[in-house]
């Protein structure tokens, strides 16, 4: 399980590229007449992007070549660009690729995986490339519905990272995080109450106040379950049952309620989407980044087997990783990009490297992840 502390959470933890290997696909042919600007062809005077070779970036510009030859990507999205997004992205991929259409088909997370299954066991391939998080990408990969690509700019030896970017050797490459904070009501947790571990949310002056997102189950709830129990064993178990939290299974589930004072602390939701629209609305919400951890899902791209335009859809995954996208993901998304040097959007996000330690959920081990859920439900499911 990937446990990184305050000052790891700051550096770079994906390993810097040795020797990147860079086949050239189909339709090859010089890249020369078309550089591109950002994360497009070589730099101003051929130098080599992403630390790597000679050898390497000359793959690298035939893979954009082949590319531009294919002239299009469908990308498969789980609904994070929202529809008055949309234009903003692909303005900002065109800057960088003029030469490729991006045919996106937005939809839930669940419906992207519906379409991968149900294309790649008919095996009539449309999609080239699949937003997923990582635990479902890797998921993908054990079906053989995937193939492995590392994206160049991911192993940048002169790039930091916040989290693990390349998953299953090439499986998976993470482009963004979410991560849960704490969410209180600001008019009923004064500042002087504010828990500031996971112990304190279990204290007793919060019984009935608390709603959390159902640990039985996929989602936000089960690793605070997990490394809570890990960190203060049983007693942390007993003391949340005596508390009576309530359970939802969504974020306007939980936010709604807690936004109307209906709860005092939510625990397992994150801030995407509705949180946001609520901080602009002024409702009486903040997020508490606690002490003791904070849990993270990472999410990213699959390239997808049999892929139809697979030089692409390569390209438009490096382009998440590389500066564009991670500024895309940051500054209209509002996510957490995975680099470094790129800063995040809103206030609420910007204690995340306070938290001692940061959990990403899909380090932990499945057998780890179907116990912990089976337990919780044996506590507190009714």
């Amino acid at each position: 399980m990937q446990r990184l502390n305050r000052r790891q959470f700051l550096l770079t933890s994906a390993a810097a590229g040795g020797a990147l290997a860079l086949a050239a696909c189909g339709g090859g042919g010089s890249a020369a007449g078309n550089s591109t600007g950002a994360g497009g062809s070589a730099r101003s005077g051929g130098s080599p992007r992403w630390g790597m070779t000679p050898e390497q970036e000359s793959a690298w510009q035939q893979i954009e070549a082949a590319a531009n030859k294919e002239g299009s990507v469908t990308y498969y999205a789980q609904g994070i660009i929202t529809p008055s997004q949309v234009p903003m992205f692909m303005e900002a991929f065109k800057k960088s690729y003029p030469g490729i259409t991006v045919d996106l088909v937005n939809g839930t997370p669940s419906d992207v995986q519906t379409r991968i299954s149900t294309e790649q066991d008919a095996k009539t391939y449309v999609g080239d490339i699949a937003d997923i998080s990582i635990r479902s990408g890797l998921l993908e990969a054990q079906r053989g519905y995937t193939q492995k690509f590392t994206p160049p700019a991911a192993v940048d030896s002169t790039t930091k990272y916040t989290t693990k970017v390349v998953y299953g050797d090439g499986d998976v490459a993470t482009d963004h995080m979410t991560w849960f904070p704490l969410w209180v009501n600001t008019n009923l947790v004064k500042p002087q109450d504010e828990p500031k571990t996971h112990l304190d949310v279990v204290d007793p002056k919060w019984k009935g106040k608390i709603m959390w997102y159902t640990p039985w189950a996929e989602g936000g709830g089960w690793v605070e379950y997990y490394y809570s129990k890990k960190l203060y064993g049983m007693d942390w178990v007993n003391r949340m049952l005596a508390l009576q939290p309530t359970f939802a299974s969504s974020t306007p589930e939980l936010l709604t309620p807690l936004a109307r004072g209906e709860c005092a602390v939510v625990l397992g939701s994150t801030g995407a989407g509705i949180a946001v629209q609520m901080y602009q609305n002024h409702q009486p919400i903040k997020a508490i980044w606690l002490d003791d951890f904070v849990q993270g899902v990472p999410t990213g791209h699959v390239l997808l087997k049999n892929a139809p335009h697979p030089n692409a859809a390569k390209v438009l995954l490096n382009w998440w990783v590389d500066e564009p996208g991670q500024h895309f993901q940051g500054e209209v998304l509002g996510q957490f990009p995975v680099r470094a040097d790129v800063p995040v959007r809103d206030d609420w996000q910007k204690g995340v490297d306070h938290p001692k330690e940061h959990i990403v959920n899909a380090d932990i081990p499945d057998s780890d992840s179907a116990q912990a859920q089976k337990e919780a439900a044996s506590y507190f499911k009714k």
